[in-house]
């Protein structure tokens, strides 16, 4: 994310680099059960509400751990906002999946597989992006600086 710093705090931007990779490892088998795409919007919950709860965001960390990965610090206020969008497409993923639309739901598994995609291998922050103009235009105003993010740093 360029620019000037929006949140004091910060998170370790490989650790939301293999949160996309093991986000679209789920999205791709909740196309044969859709038990995981439950599974994934619990997880968007709580990497969106209560950070330090996060199966995935943790096993991230403990991987990168093992592969002593030196942090990437970034913003963590974008990041919080792209998983709360997140959170919302895998609701919407569920009700479709759910409605018994099944082609529609692999479609858009697809499309939400597609900022997924660009956070995991290209380190473009879809979200972050929407976060930065929306904060510009004096849209939203987010209170995230009191959220405990130390288990990502």
């Amino acid at each position: 994310m360029t620019g000037c710093p929006i949140s004091k705090n910060k998170i370790d931007g490989n650790v939301a680099r293999v949160n996309g990779v093991i986000t679209l490892v789920i999205i791709a088998i909740g196309v044969f059960n859709s038990i995981f795409w439950i599974l994934l919007t619990i997880d968007f919950f709580l990497r969106s509400f209560i950070i330090k709860y996060s199966p995935i965001a943790n096993i991230s960390k403990l991987l990168l751990n093992y592969l002593k990965t030196t942090p990437s610090p970034i913003d963590a206020a974008p990041k919080m906002f792209a998983a709360r969008i997140g959170f919302m497409m895998s609701i919407v993923l569920i009700a479709v999946s759910l409605s018994g639309y099944y082609t529609a739901s692999i479609y858009f598994a697809i499309f939400f597989s597609i900022p997924v995609f660009l956070e995991a291998f290209l380190g473009y922050c879809l979200g972050c992006q929407i976060y930065s103009v929306l904060t510009r235009l004096n849209l939203i105003k987010h209170k995230l600086d009191d959220t405990d993010f130390s288990s990502l740093t």
